[in-house]
């Protein structure tokens, strides 16, 4: 908080202070502030009144507004008492202060925390309401934002008390003389859809006559209001607004045709463009484009615009403007970081001709602490980039991973947020997967493992200290719901640590064997008993993929992980027995004739997960139809391990069909189409008595679309159905309108007739 005052220190020192401090007390606010004395407390919240009083940064005061935000979240009891009451005294004085940045600030806090009246809302209630109208007609309505006003209104009260007071007073402002007053009355109007969505769509018709006169209105900063809430009510209204207004909105904005005037309209188009592409491309798209490239280099916010009709219209752009687009973009990503965070998705395909200027732009977001959306952005832009370098041949890829992948590796080990550390982990595993064995050098190999390392310790810790929490005295349901919150951003990490390992088992093989040694502990001890069923099921997954990529070498580790999968089959938790399950079907297919025994005994586990009465219920089905999987790969490829299979080749004909796990469908239906190609008797039947039932099957697997039609095994499904029907053309005709329900006959003749 010291730095954050001190005016001898660089604002950005001072920003990143206030989001630092904002994160402690969003994750430890109740521990450090429960061991504070009185007198401190007080201190506390008096200094954090001061910081919003006398801070001269706007982007420093926002960040300030956030901190407190989270003090006044965490100071309302259960009871719904405020334990800060000189905070909200503070913010009602603000409001009615002719301070225009104090103003901001306490409707900014109150957007942020609506519940900061906790249980004495309805006593404040007719003040609130005075005060929020007010600040919807300030002495200087230019000043304040009466779109901030607006979405506290909608948040707190909702559609049917607020949007009868904005449009009982938005009418006069639109008459007023003031552009002031009119620029206000519109982004009111462009604020308000999102709360007020049901009650404002039903007058669409007369909100959008009425904003669309504004759209030419003598004050540029009046235009921009109107077109700023057409664009709001395309997204808030959308595909309703689009279909129903395009023919009036879209040659309305092209009325505005000076180029000074024209930058306005660039948000609206890319808006009306969304959910609207077909009609958009073809009856509006060459008026449109030619203007926004000419005001691109002018005004950044169209980026905002092309991003999104890049992305509707894609081949289009890539074959009429892309020269024209890519300087303008790269000078403005160059210049505006906050823009950068939309760039990556909207604008990946038109890069794909300079990434390696692109990433020089990229590296160095990754340490753009101001914006966690701008560090996933650049992270996730990595695997792209390189997607897009393979036209550029083998030297221009490595060059650019040199300059990529250990800053990206730096990256990953100081991100302080766990969420966007994920994304990184993740977008790392992905370039290594689409680079290959040897890409990364033992240096940076070595620096990965240590961070993998880092990370897992860090998750033992985190799960530690969140036990000891669940043992204190104060700890409540409230606190419950904070650590719950952690404990999915825990989950999340360990999926993109998964991926990673992933990655080294699917490009290494073996040679990652040494390696692996050096973080094997923290897998195996994510399998004991004594933990938790998240850390039972990504640590299955670990060694899933090291059965899966390196075959019968996986015995070396057989040990560490078999004893624990087939205990975990029968887990009462269905994510754990489909980790458990999928790690038996991989040792089956992969494991080689070392682990015959063991499936031996695994297979029985399998049959009472398949068996059990709530096996097909949503919660359950993914792991059911993993087992069953399981037992395909068993059947196909170590039949050894099951001495009386055909006692059970008739049970698992009667398990099927399965279509929810689409990963483990070609195994099952690839296997059903062996046993009918080899005419095995058990499957078809005596005299082909099973035909119908077999038909069935393949009409359901199309039905629920379990396999593409183009898939190999479905065209396998495709030659047996049309072999049946040139044989035995009365047979299946008759299962056919018979035996299959409406929406089976449709998707069997779809496939059939290839359409």
């Amino acid at each position: 908080m010291n730095i954050i005052q001190d005016a001898g220190r660089s604002v950005e020192e001072r920003q990143m202070s206030a989001v630092l401090l904002r994160k402690i007390f969003s994750t430890d606010f109740i521990e450090i502030y429960s061991k504070l004395a009185v007198n401190d407390q007080n201190n506390l919240k008096s200094q954090i009144i001061l910081l919003l009083q006398t801070c001269d940064n706007d982007n420093i005061r926002r960040k300030i507004c956030d901190a407190a935000a989270e003090v006044a979240r965490n100071l309302i009891d259960d009871a719904g008492n405020n334990l800060w009451p000189e905070f909200l005294q503070f913010l009602f004085q603000c409001a009615n202060s002719d301070n225009t940045t104090l103003k901001e600030s306490a409707l900014r806090l109150f957007t942020s925390v609506p519940e900061i009246f906790g249980n004495q809302e309805s006593t404040y209630l007719v003040v609130i309401k005075q005060m929020l109208q007010q600040c919807l007609l300030p002495p200087n309505p230019y000043s304040v934002s009466p779109s901030t006003t607006a979405q506290v209104l909608a948040c707190i009260y909702r559609g049917k008390t607020i949007l009868p007071i904005i449009m009982n007073t938005v009418p006069d402002m639109l008459a007023n003389p003031d552009w002031k007053y009119r620029h206000a009355a519109l982004m009111a109007i462009s604020s308000v859809g999102e709360g007020c969505h049901k009650q404002m769509e039903v007058m669409l018709d007369s909100v959008t006559e009425g904003v669309l006169r504004y759209i030419t209105d003598p004050h540029p900063r009046v235009r921009y209001a109107a077109c700023n809430a057409l664009g709001q009510m395309s997204t808030d209204f959308a595909p309703v607004f689009q279909n129903k207004y395009h023919d009036k909105v879209i040659p309305g904005l092209l009325m505005v045709k000076q180029v000074s005037r024209q930058g306005h309209t660039w948000p609206a188009y890319g808006q009306m463009s969304t959910d609207f592409a077909a009609v958009f491309q073809n009856k509006y798209h060459d008026k449109v484009i030619p203007g926004l490239l000419m005001t691109l280099v002018m005004v950044s916010n169209e980026s905002n615009a092309l991003g999104q009709m890049s992305t509707d219209f894609a081949p289009v752009f890539q074959n009429k403007y892309h020269d024209k687009v890519i300087p303008g973009l790269l000078m403005i990503i160059q210049l505006d970081k906050e823009s950068r965070v939309m760039f990556t998705p909207d604008f990946f395909f038109l890069f794909f001709l300079i990434p390696g200027e692109v990433v020089k732009t990229m590296v160095p977001l990754l340490k753009f602490y101001f914006h966690d959306g701008v560090r996933t952005a650049a992270a996730n832009s990595m695997p792209c980039l390189l997607e897009c370098a393979k036209l550029k041949g083998d030297q221009y890829i490595a060059e650019m991973w040199t300059y990529m992948c250990p800053e990206l590796i730096k990256a990953i080990d100081l991100e302080p947020e766990v969420s966007v550390q994920s994304e990184m982990l993740g977008a790392l595993g992905k370039c290594i997967e689409l680079l290959g064995k040897g890409c990364l050098t033992p240096e940076w190999l070595k620096e990965t493992l240590e961070v993998i390392d880092k990370i897992m310790v860090q998750h033992f810790e985190s799960e530690d200290k969140r036990l000891e929490i669940r043992k204190d005295e104060d700890y409540d349901d409230q606190e419950e719901e904070k650590l719950e919150e952690e404990v999915q951003d825990d989950i999340y990490k360990l999926t993109k640590v998964s991926e990673l390992i992933h990655a080294f088992f699917l490009t290494y093989k073996t040679e990652f064997y040494p390696h692996f040694d050096n973080i094997l502990h923290h897998f195996v001890r994510m399998l004991q008993t004594d933990q938790t069923w998240s850390n039972h099921q990504w640590g299955l997954c670990i060694f899933d993929d090291l059965i899966e990529f390196t075959g019968p070498d996986s015995a070396k580790y057989e040990s560490q992980f078999l004893a624990p999968m087939v205990s975990y089959i029968t887990d009462k938790m269905p994510e754990v027995r489909q980790a458990a399950c999928y790690g038996a079907g991989v040792l089956a297919m992969f494991g080689g004739d070392h682990y015959t025994q063991a499936l031996s005994e695994i297979f029985p586990l399998l049959v009472k997960v398949i068996g059990d009465p709530e096996a097909r219920t949503p919660d359950n089905i993914f792991a059911t139809e993993n087992a069953i999987s399981a037992v395909t790969k068993i059947l196909k490829y170590r039949p050894a391990a099951v001495p009386n299979i055909d006692e059970v080749i008739p049970h698992w004909l009667n398990w099927l069909p399965i279509f929810s796990d689409t990963e483990e469908c070609p195994h099952v239906y690839g296997l059903l189409c062996d046993l009918i190609e080899a005419n095995h008797p058990l499957v078809v039947g005596a005299q082909n008595a099973n035909i119908p039932r077999l038909i069935a099957l393949f009409a359901e697997m199309y039905a629920k679309e379990a396999l593409p039609v183009a898939h190999p095994v479905s065209q396998r499904a495709l030659a047996i159905l049309k072999q049946i029907q040139g044989g035995s053309g009365d047979v299946f005709q008759h299962c056919f309108v018979n035996s299959l329900t409406v929406e089976q006959q449709v998707a069997l003749q779809l496939a059939m007739t290839g359409k």
